[in-house]
């Protein structure tokens, strides 16, 4: 898949999106990842994401109004294709620890 922001470079992916975040685990419904999400796989949040007043999300100023958006064209491969994110437990590490996927209903 062309033009990718979240497999760290792989075109065999599409972009990896976020299926948690309606706290219902018996139909999770995925969307554009999460800021979250794009801290664990080192792609940088403040491109696409931000609070109500235009603000950088973060810990600091809270995460419950934070939006990330995506590209409709991302968005739509994401819907046919798996979607896969690199996952790193530190920002400053190097060590990729393995892969989350998000897989299309």
């Amino acid at each position: 898949v062309p033009d990718t922001f979240s497999t760290g470079g792989n075109s065999s992916y599409s972009d990896y999106m976020s299926c948690n975040d309606n706290h219902n685990a018996t139909d999770p419904q995925c969307m554009c990842d999460n800021w979250i999400d794009r801290v664990i796989s080192k792609t940088n949040p403040d491109k696409a994401c931000h609070n109500p007043d235009g603000s950088k999300c973060g810990f600091e100023s809270g995460l419950s109004n934070c939006t990330c958006t995506c590209s409709q064209e991302s968005l739509d491969n994401s819907n046919k294709y798996i979607g896969m994110m690199p996952v790193y437990m530190d920002p400053e590490d190097e060590y990729c620890y393995g892969q989350w996927f998000s897989h299309p209903k």
